[in-house]
């Protein structure tokens, strides 16, 4: 963005004003047989504070930084000789790590050395961050006088052009189809959402989001005065047509009666959290259809894309990435979809380290908004990341990482659903006379899930065989899906996150919802885990009112079940 005509004479948006893509000129979203159109202006969805905001004039100096002996007396940068570090060092992973799993091979404890991964040589990664390379320009440059100096809000220059350019030439196949997307590191999803939040929210807006959803992101809109509307579920995600779909929402939305129309929908499309449902292209078209004729801007949050766990998946490493359901961006002709993504669920959440794409303006805004808060990530992670993914895995190397990721945790999800399949169901039997009735009732119900880290399973409380009784006696269902996770957690040592946490507002029915992550632990302990918990719902339905009411934090040790079998 050029400065207008009465700027400073040093003014500068923020940006590198070098930075090429790594594949070169291949930047550009669009194919070369075709001209991509400007995106359309979101000024209207901007509020009062980001239209006022002004970057910061003294990072203007930093595309003077790169002048060949240009002596820097201009700004305020602590000398790095007396940084107390004299080089960054680890021990990183190959970025093959995890073909011996999908070989068959036994996949090491995590106590055992890394000499024990037959492809993980401890002599061939071992990486060392030096204190200068003076000698490369400072946009190549990866060491502990740069990466722990003050620096652009853009982030470490090295790590955001390769991010960019796996963004928009990898993983988004160059089918961006507006011109001029861009990406910006951030701190990680969370922190990407409190600042697109902070661009478009102002007080009295409300926001779209499915019918369950992931409540920190939530909490990111509500301080700002935002209300949630909730939109209905299936098993492929955000409804689109029906009772309380989006379609419904939206073209009968009254604001002498509700409020102002929602402007911005918050959707995580694949793996969703809680319930792992993805939502397909077909179904992705109707939305932004919609999204388009109504003016709604599209904050899709996919931290979970790579874990994609459809039969299209399952592709080697050179296909992976054209292989799984593509982003909202990719049909994003009006350039009205912001996307964050995040290193935490493929390198790791302490990192704090993510990036936000959309289109350029979005993203020169959001530096200006950087530069007031968080300003760059962390330069200790910066330093890592950019070591580990340019020096030594690569492009190529960071997406075979991420393919063989997505099948070592499509092995824990299977495990899991196998598990809980064969243990849905409880076996009741009850002699009459000289006949055996055998009834089987389904205590669990879920569905694999399509992608993500989790499995959303439904308990059917009310097919208990005590339900009735237990309601007759005052206790609520609230109360006996209580018990029953009481008793699991206290009983057989497993901890699920409650349903309730999910919903966005209290108009949802989540009571009867546990989300199970299979991702946490150790494999062998998902078994286990598994295993024991559908042990405690099944021991849990061969209790009468009496010894369900004594369920306390308290008073579980020790309780004893009824003695029917499972199927």
């Amino acid at each position: 963005m050029q400065p207008p005509s009465d700027a400073p004479y040093w003014s500068f948006d923020g940006r590198p004003p070098t930075l090429r893509t790594m594949s070169d000129s291949t930047s550009s979203t669009a194919s070369s047989d075709s001209s991509p159109r400007a995106p359309v202006n979101l000024s209207r969805h901007y509020n009062r504070t980001t239209l006022a905001r002004k970057g910061n004039p003294m990072k203007s100096f930093y595309k003077y930084f790169t002048i060949p002996g240009i002596t820097n007396l201009a700004g305020g940068l602590p000398y790095s000789g007396y940084f107390p570090f004299d080089t960054l060092e680890s021990d990183a992973a190959s970025a093959n790590r995890f073909l011996q799993s999908l070989h068959n091979a036994p996949t090491p404890t995590p106590a055992a050395s890394s000499k024990s991964f037959s492809l993980f040589s401890r002599s061939n990664n071992h990486l060392t961050i030096p204190k200068s390379e003076s000698n490369l320009p400072l946009d190549q440059r990866i060491d502990v006088d740069t990466t722990l100096q003050y620096g652009r809000a853009s982030g470490l220059a090295s790590l955001a052009e390769f991010v960019k350019d796996f963004t928009l030439n990898h993983l988004h196949q160059g089918k961006i189809p507006y011109a001029d997307a861009d990406t910006l590191l951030t701190c990680g999803s969370t922190d990407g959402m409190n600042k697109v939040v902070s661009l478009i929210a102002s007080n009295g807006d409300n926001m779209l989001c499915e019918e369950f959803a992931y409540n920190p992101a939530l909490n990111a809109a509500r301080p700002h005065g935002v209300g949630v509307v909730v939109v209905d579920m299936d098993k492929h995600g955000l409804l689109v047509d029906g009772p309380n779909g989006l379609r419904e929402i939206l073209e009968t939305w009254d604001e002498d009666t509700m409020g102002r129309k929602p402007h911005f929908l918050y959707t995580v499309s694949i793996g969703h959290n809680p319930t792992g449902s993805t939502t397909e292209l077909p179904r992705m078209r109707e939305i932004y259809t919609l999204c388009q004729q109504h003016d709604i801007l599209i904050i899709e949050d996919n931290p979970y894309w790579y874990l994609q766990f459809t039969t299209s998946s399952h592709k080697s490493p050179d296909n992976f990435l054209a292989s799984l359901t593509p982003s909202y961006l990719t049909l994003d002709a009006d350039g009205r979809v912001i996307r964050l993504d995040t290193f935490s669920k493929t390198i790791a959440p302490g990192c704090r380290l993510g990036w936000i794409t959309a289109q350029s303006d979005v993203i020169t805004r959001l530096i200006a908004l950087t530069d007031a808060s968080t300003q760059a990530p962390s330069g200790f992670v910066q330093a890592h990341l950019a070591h580990l993914l340019i020096r030594h895995w690569g492009m190529s190397g960071w997406i075979t990482w991420l393919s063989t990721l997505r099948a070592a945790y499509e092995s824990r999800m299977r495990t899991m659903t196998t598990i809980l399949h064969d243990n849905a169901h409880y076996i009741s039997s009850a002699a009459q006379r000289s006949t055996v009735h055998v009834s089987k009732i389904k205590m669990l119900e879920f569905r694999p899930p399509a992608g993500g880290m989790f499995v959303w399973v439904r308990i059917k409380i009310r097919n208990h065989p005590v339900y009735k009784a237990f309601r007759r006696a005052g206790w609520s269902r609230e109360e006996m899906v209580r018990k029953l996770w009481l008793y699991v957690a206290m009983r057989k040592l497993v901890l699920v996150a409650p349903g309730e946490m999910f919903r966005p507002d209290e108009t949802v029915d989540a009571v009867e919802y546990w989300r199970l992550c299979f991702a946490a632990v150790e494999e062998g302990e998902v078994e286990r885990a598994t295993r024991r918990l559908c042990e405690g719902v099944e021991e849990f339905w061969g209790l009468g009112v009496g010894e369900i009411e004594a369920i306390t934090e308290d008073g579980v040790e020790g309780m004893v079940g009824g003695g029917e079998g499972r199927v």
